[in-house]
């Protein structure tokens, strides 16, 4: 009776618990619902849970997609501000445009995903958002450092952006490569993406730089990547290692870590449900950026590279590549770098110095024979005055034999030098 009774007492604790707990409901926006956003989403609502779980009752609403209108994108945002949702999860470039040209925030929003720091007006040393209900989740990127890296790596004249075709009249991206080139010796065009419609789109450009086709599916983005070899077009994506390895010639960012995303983003749900403005919360997830190029491409289409490139960039394969008859192994590079490098000579110069010092130490235990003779004449006069003291004819002869020798049981000779000398005076 005693244990029914304890049983009784903590299923009545965990009942009241649940009912004392707070209902958050969470809207989510994305651009499109594709293959490619599903398992985000799928993650992050995983994440949600497992992290707030304990916190409140998490609901989510349907999730609204703008289809890359923006018009459509302002109006889910409203629809879900003025309904019962509580926060607001924004995901896409679409949804990401919409948000920053809003100056207030009636509920917490937050903004992630691949968004350019170059249209966010924030200073380098700017931490949090610092605007009301408003936090940015972002992997820090930049097009102009992209491009910096990409004209360093390749001297293009003129660039031909790929953009999704709902972005090609925005003004805050015009604005971006229009600031950009007119400092640089070279021009750009935008190109809207269209796997099917864009094969005459490369015709007057010797590069190019992919910043959209997130919607693509895998057989389309494969397409696309594949007209831009055949041209043998050097290219370069601020999308990350995954479409190197797919066959994109380079790109200054890491590859995506979707469950480190999801879970920052999960955190800021969590601190926001327990009191925490928005606006203080930390923004960008920090990452190295670092060069990738697939060298399998680079044989590909002829692109020369330099061997100032090995020092800091990563080199993949790419997927579904011919073996290049010419890849680079890790010896041929080494090699042809210290070929190259004029102070790994010099130091190759003062090794072999040491060794012909060292020889030269090991000379002294060589066996040193020297010979010497010497004779004298005295006047006859001389010798009978002296009583016959000094002799007529003096003849001196030396032999001395010399070697240094290790100490040892053998020669049974104390200390490190041995000397022999053998002496004939007549």
């Amino acid at each position: 009776m005693k244990n029914l009774l304890i049983i009784f007492v903590i299923l009545l604790f965990n009942s009241l618990n649940i009912f004392a707990q707070k209902t958050i409901t969470i809207g989510i926006l994305v651009d499109q619902y594709s293959e490619n956003t599903e398992p985000l989403v799928s993650k992050l609502k995983e994440d949600i849970i497992a992290v707030s779980g304990s916190e409140a009752n998490i609901i989510f609403k349907g999730i609204l997609q703008n289809n890359f209108d923006l018009d459509e994108a302002n109006s889910n945002y409203q629809d879900l501000v003025e309904s019962n949702t509580d926060i607001i999860l924004s995901f896409g470039t679409v949804n990401s445009l919409m948000l920053i040209q809003k100056d207030k925030f009636s509920k917490p929003t937050i903004v992630f995903g691949a968004l350019s720091t170059d249209l966010l007006e924030f200073n380098d040393t700017q931490k949090t958002s610092g605007i009301n209900n408003l936090t940015f989740i972002i992997s820090p990127f930049s097009y102009k450092e992209d491009l910096n890296v990409f004209k360093e790596l390749y001297d293009f004249k003129k660039i031909g952006v790929l953009i999704d075709e709902h972005l090609f009249s925005t003004t805050y991206l015009t604005k971006i490569f229009e600031d950009y080139f007119s400092k640089i010796d070279a021009s750009f065009t935008f190109i809207p993406i269209d796997a099917e419609k864009m094969t005459n789109s490369f015709d007057d450009v010797d590069a190019v730089y992919l910043i959209g086709g997130f919607h693509l599916s895998n057989v389309e983005r494969l397409k696309l990547i594949n007209e831009i070899n055949s041209r043998k077009l050097p290219s370069f994506t601020s999308l990350g290692v995954n479409l190197v390895e797919e066959g994109i010639l380079a790109s200054n960012k890491p590859k995506s870590n979707i469950e480190r995303f999801s879970r920052r983003i999960a955190l800021s749900v969590e601190a926001i449900i327990t009191g925490e403005n928005a606006a203080n919360l930390p923004l960008f997830i920090d990452y190295k950026s670092i060069l990738t190029i697939n060298y399998n491409v680079a044989n590909l289409i002829n692109f020369p590279l330099r061997y100032s490139l090995v020092a800091k960039a990563d080199f993949v394969g790419g997927k579904n590549k011919r073996p290049s008859t010419n890849a680079l192994s890790v010896v041929d590079v080494m090699n042809a770098v210290v070929d190259k490098n004029l102070g790994l000579a010099s130091e190759k110069k003062n090794i072999e110095i040491s060794e012909q010092n060292i020889r030269n130490a090991k000379s002294s235990y060589i066996p040193q024979l020297n010979a010497s003779i010497r004779g004298s004449y005295f006047d006859p006069k001389t010798a009978l005055l002296s009583q016959g003291q000094n002799a007529e004819i003096t003849t001196v002869g030396n032999l001395t034999l010399n070697q240094t020798c290790w100490h040892n049981k053998i020669t049974k000779i104390n200390g490190f030098n041995c000397k022999s000398s053998l002496n004939k005076i007549g």
